[in-house]
């Protein structure tokens, strides 16, 4: 008897999941003809995902007037990167290299962390798609283009603004704000409210017996809230006192960006050049208080913001780390721990006692052994020793509990973390 085979056919067809498609656009710069373009992007994509019957709409996630040199201030970018981890997204959809990053490395560590979790990125303009065999070389080609590319864009904008400067336009960087003038038209000029308290700011400082905070004080007694309509605190004190914009001269290209990608702002301290324009607007204050002022603070910063140090708590760190939440100094002190007296800092203003009529500052004590531990590693050296400290740290400032930001005699800046746990 033969075997007889009988085909039974499905009664639905397999329905195969859908694809959840989403699609990223950028525009650099917020105007109204970019907007539009942005708008006409965010459409598109729109009709063209749900359009496709074997696609799942997942969102166009779109970022306004952000530079694509750093993945870090991309709000949307990272929001769909979040999507991403969560596994709601299996293709991204992308005009072009130049609108999903012009960073070389952003780009190449974003698109294989995502090809590494299975998700799919296609350049419609250059036609690559990510997961095919070539898609990497030549992302990593086009992607140095594009690189160069946003460089050279960078450099003419610096080179206009270095020719606005030369010719002494106040405003060759742009029209920014400050407390006590505004602009009328291309002019800045005295805002006399304000004027009023710049004045009464400098004079108090200049008598010499008042700090930041104090001036700070005496200046909220008054009601007057900054230009982002908040109480004034020690630090923008000090930053309008040490501004000679207040003379009615200006003075250029005081902070500069390292690299492009990069964009750290970094202090002038000579690395390139600076502008100096005279008379370029209305002063609010003479140029000898502005002297006076930067003379009074010079000689209160060569002091001990604290009470005298004993010889036994006395290193290299005495007078060299600074609280930002209050302005004062650190100050040495001998704490009992299981292995006899250790040496640990703490915040001046932390005494309780000294400060009774104040609010104590709340900044942590922090171990002497794990603050050379956090510059070690913020500094990748192999161990810390004194020497280095003393020949190319010229402060350390704490933030908070646990952030630090390293100041180096050459004019850089380097973040770090204290670690309060681990360690011995």
């Amino acid at each position: 008897m033969m075997k007889e085979i009988i085909q039974i056919k499905p009664k639905k067809d397999i329905i195969k999941d859908k694809k959840k498609v989403c699609a990223y656009a950028r525009v650099s710069m917020d105007t109204s003809a970019l907007r539009h373009s942005l708008s006409m992007q965010v459409s598109y994509y729109n009709k063209f995902i749900q359009a496709n019957p074997s696609w799942e709409f997942k969102g166009v996630f779109a970022d306004l007037g952000i530079s694509g040199t750093s993945i870090k201030k991309r709000t949307e970018f990272n929001k769909m990167l979040a999507e991403c981890d969560k596994g709601n997204i299996d293709i991204i959809l992308t005009k072009s290299i130049q609108r999903f990053a012009r960073n070389t490395v952003d780009l190449l560590e974003t698109v294989r962390e995502l090809k590494a979790k299975g998700i799919e990125v296609r350049f419609e303009k250059e036609n690559i798609n990510s997961m095919s065999s070539d898609g990497e070389l030549m992302l990593s080609i086009l992607a140095s283009f594009a690189q160069e590319e946003s460089k050279s864009i960078s450099d003419n904008v610096k080179w206009g603004i270095k020719k606005r400067i030369e010719k002494g336009m106040v405003n060759a960087g742009g029209k920014f704000q400050i407390f006590g003038y505004r602009w009328i038209g291309e002019t800045l000029t005295p805002y006399e409210p304000e004027a009023s308290i710049v004045k009464k700011m400098y004079e108090l400082y200049a008598k010499g017996d008042m700090s930041f905070r104090e001036v700070a004080k005496e200046i909220n007694k008054l009601g007057v809230k900054s230009i982002k309509n908040n109480e004034f605190c020690w630090a923008s004190i000090k930053c309008i006192l040490t501004n000679p914009t207040y003379t009615g001269n200006m003075v250029f290209k005081k902070e500069y960006i390292t690299e492009i990608g990069n964009k750290k702002m970094r202090k002038n301290y000579g690395e390139v050049e600076r502008y100096r324009v005279e008379n370029s607007h209305e002063g609010i204050i003479t140029q000898e208080l502005f002297d006076k002022v930067q003379e009074i603070k010079e000689k209160r910063s060569s002091l001990h913001l604290g009470p005298p140090i004993k010889d036994e708590n006395k290193t290299e760190f005495s007078g060299k780390l600074k609280c930002m939440c209050c302005g004062s100094d650190f100050v040495g002190c001998r704490v009992s721990v299981k292995r006899g007296r250790g040496l640990y800092w703490k915040c001046y203003r932390k005494d309780k006692k000294r400060f009774k009529d104040e609010v104590p500052c709340n900044t942590a004590m922090m171990s002497d052994l794990k603050i050379k531990r956090a510059i070690a590693e913020a500094l990748n050296l192999k161990e810390y020793t004194t020497d280095y400290f003393n020949k190319n740290i010229e402060v350390i400032e704490f933030y908070n509990k646990k952030d630090m930001v390293i100041r180096l005699k050459n004019g850089e800046e380097v973040k770090g973390k204290y670690k309060k746990k681990g360690g011995k």
